[in-house]
């Protein structure tokens, strides 16, 4: 399943708590059980598309 998940917050780009701590479990969590996961969030750094973890990061 493809899933994706959009927030402003996501660690280590803008918090680590509330919110982007649930989303970061969250997609680690989904991505360990074979789903491809990702996720589009504000950062104040990043300028391109990473991977972490298995996990797409879109700024």
């Amino acid at each position: 399943m493809k899933i994706a998940f959009i927030s402003y917050e996501y660690p280590p780009d803008t918090a680590y708590g509330g919110i982007a701590t649930y989303l970061y479990q969250a997609a680690r969590v989904l991505q360990q059980r074979g789903h491809l996961v990702e996720v589009f969030a504000g950062s104040t750094y990043r300028t391109t598309t990473e991977t972490e973890n298995e996990i797409l990061v879109q700024p």
